[in-house]
């Protein structure tokens, strides 16, 4: 019998073109694109998850912030009540890093 379990919010946050909405696509749907196109927009995907020791269904919210940090009056309302944060980066450009 599974236990049905609480809602995570995830946040995956990051500069332009990092590999958020890569990271993102692959837990949405297992898609990889080799040439991704920028992402314009915020993304929101629920998923639901079993663990199996004990049997558990959580429920993951996730949030594809699209590079949206540079406009911090629309990301405060995802950061609101968020369980995690993906802290993305590229390693070829150090001032992602820093900025994160």
């Amino acid at each position: 019998m599974a236990i049905v379990g609480e809602t995570i919010k995830v946040l995956f946050i990051g500069d332009l073109a990092v590999g958020k909405t890569s990271i993102f696509k692959l837990f949405k749907n297992h898609e990889v694109k080799k040439n991704p196109k920028h992402t314009t927009d915020p993304d929101i995907v629920s998923k639901t998850i079993v663990i199996a020791n004990p049997h558990t269904t959580v429920e993951l919210h996730l949030y594809d912030t699209a590079g949206q940090e540079r406009h911090k009056t629309l990301t405060r309302q995802f950061y609101r009540n968020a369980d995690i944060a993906l802290l993305v980066f590229s390693i070829d450009d150090g001032d992602s890093f820093h900025h994160i």
